[in-house]
C-alpha cells in the first residue's frame, strides 16, 4: 500500500488491521465528524510526524486530555472525528504557562 493510499484509507476512516502506521491528516477538516478511527489513526493525529504510544493516548483519556473511545462491538475500541477535532482544538488553544527560569528555582534545604 503506498504513502498517498495509506493517507486517504486513515483519512477515511478505514485504517483496520494494518501494520503500517498513517501518519496525521494535513488538516483537521478532512476528518469525518461521524468516522470511526482507530488507535494508529488517534496516535499519529495527536502525535503529527511522530506518532504518539498507545499508551500515552489511553494514559491522556484517564487524565481527561483525550476523549474516551466508543464500541461499536466487545473487542472493538473507535473514536469519532469530532471528539477528536474538539480535543485537538482544546489541547491547542489551552493557555501556555512559561517555565520558571532555572537560576529562579527555589532550593530546599535538607
Amino acid at each position: 500500500m503506498t504513502k498517498s493510499e495509506l493517507m486517504a484509507s486513515a483519512a477515511n476512516g478505514h485504517l483496520e488491521h494494518s501494520t503500517e502506521i498513517a501518519t496525521g491528516p494535513a488538516s483537521v477538516s478532512q476528518i469525518d465528524d461521524d468516522g470511526f478511527y482507530a488507535i494508529d489513526f488517534v496516535c499519529a493525529f495527536f502525535g503529527g510526524s511522530k506518532p504518539l504510544h498507545p499508551a500515552t493516548i489511553y494514559r491522556g483519556i484517564a487524565h481527561g486530555r483525550y476523549p474516551r473511545p466508543v464500541r461499536p462491538s466487545p473487542n472493538v475500541n473507535r473514536w469519532v472525528g469530532r471528539e477528536l477535532k474538539a480535543a485537538r482544538t482544546e489541547i491547542l488553544e489551552a493557555p501556555r504557562k512559561p517555565l520558571p527560569s532555572p537560576k529562579h528555582r527555589r532550593v530546599t534545604a535538607m
